[in-house]
């Protein structure tokens, strides 16, 4: 969370207020009780709802959802198109609140907050680099967060699946822009720590390889420049994690 602090500023301010609000016993409605909550909450809580409406207008006054592309355990990515473009994109939404007895809670879960915010922080120091599925922009909108990222066409088992024929020179190539991508985050201080097939996309009609899911990824801290989390999908972590 310390990566980033900017980031975590300007993305997280309306869950601050509105952990405040509830924490005093929650103003929902124009009826609550007034004098529970200190002024100064209550005037953050106005900027907070204005904040949230000029977002959530921005967000839909520049994108059209469609359809589900995948879906997790706490987020969807939807693929999408931006007003007045014939381009589409895939926007990743998160429901940063808590769960209790499968119901949805009106306050945030620090764990989905914590991972958002470092997956924005770490898509803002990739930018655009080659092989890498691109970052356009994020939205905060009430508890739901909205990451706009480069639609790719189909994933790396899909190509090769769906190619005609696998050349040996089509191969060096798909291994030398996986390559690459790793080699042009390392050179950013990124790490991804989640490596695996599923997380290569392809691009393009020249199927072009893309690097993508940094829900597990971290920026190298700049003292020691050392990770020592246990990160990955077990099959395909390297023997020295796996000891």
């Amino acid at each position: 969370r310390s990566l980033a602090p900017a980031v975590k500023a300007d993305f997280t301010r309306a869950l601050t207020h509105r952990r405040a609000i509830s924490s005093m016993g929650g103003v929902t409605s124009a009826n609550a009780a007034v004098h529970e909550v200190p002024n100064e909450v209550l005037a953050a809580t106005i900027v907070e709802q204005v904040a949230s409406e000029k977002l959530r207008k921005a967000f839909h006054e520049q994108y059209i959802l469609n359809s589900i592309l995948g879906k997790g355990a706490f987020a969807q990515v939807h693929l999408a198109k931006a007003v007045g473009h014939c381009s589409e994109v895939a926007v990743k939404i998160t429901d940063l609140r808590e769960s209790q007895d499968g119901w949805k809670c009106n306050t945030v879960d620090s764990r989905k907050e914590s991972t958002v915010v470092n997956e924005v922080a770490v898509l803002r120091r990739i930018g655009a680099l080659p092989h890498c599925a691109a970052f356009h922009e994020d939205y905060l909108e009430g508890f739901l967060s909205y990451v706009v990222m480069e639609r790719c066409d189909m994933t790396l088992l899909q190509a090769l699946e769906s190619a005609t024929e696998l050349t040996e020179r089509t191969l060096v190539r798909i291994f030398r822009e996986m390559l690459q991508a790793l080699r042009g985050i390392h050179r950013v201080l990124v790490v991804h720590r989640d490596v695996k097939p599923d997380n290569f996309l392809c691009s393009g009609q020249e199927r072009t390889i893309k690097l993508c899911d940094w829900g597990l990824a971290a920026i190298l801290p700049k003292r020691n420049g050392e990770l020592t989390g246990l990160c990955g999908t077990a099959p395909f972590m390297s023997p020295e994690m796996l000891r």
